[in-house]
């Protein structure tokens, strides 16, 4: 079964949000937010 996944990304000064959406249903599959200095996401 094949199915597309949706990755949607929400970008502010201080941190990048991400989301991976099932395109047929929805639903969310996994989310995370991350800063945007590799410095402090490491």
């Amino acid at each position: 079964m094949k199915s597309i996944i949706y990755i949607r990304m929400d970008v502010h000064k201080n941190t990048y949000s991400l989301c991976g959406n099932n395109s047929s249903t929805g639903e969310i599959i996994a989310q995370t937010k991350c800063a945007t200095k590799v410095k402090k996401s490491f």
